[in-house]
């Protein structure tokens, strides 16, 4: 069998699976109305995504870029704390080191 012949089966064989009617198991799942609400959202949040730029330029709305914020802005929103966690994390660690090489000093 060439290339040609094994795409031409599989897409018949895909067609057939296409056609066929669900079971009713399937049946039950895809009139369960909370998977075809979630199924709408996932489409609109994908759709957006996909053509967003599309719908700005159509809307002429003008393309917001939006940046990081700076250190010093987070840490005045968050009130310093990640500035704090991340002195206490510096400490365990050097802690931890000094540890370490007394440890194999000892040795």
């Amino acid at each position: 069998m060439d290339i040609e012949q094994l795409e031409s089966q599989h897409l018949q064989e895909a067609i057939k699976v296409m056609e066929s009617k669900p079971s009713e198991e399937e049946s039950q799942a895809l009139a369960n109305e909370n998977l075809q609400l979630s199924a709408k959202h996932m489409e609109r949040i994908l759709n957006q995504n996909t053509y967003h730029k599309q719908i700005i330029a159509y809307r002429n709305y003008p393309e917001v870029k939006i940046e990081k914020m700076e250190n010093q802005e987070t840490n005045k929103r968050l009130g310093g704390i990640r500035n704090k966690i991340s002195m206490q994390s510096k400490k365990e660690v050097s802690k931890d080191e000094g540890d370490k090489k007394d440890h194999q000093s000892s040795l």
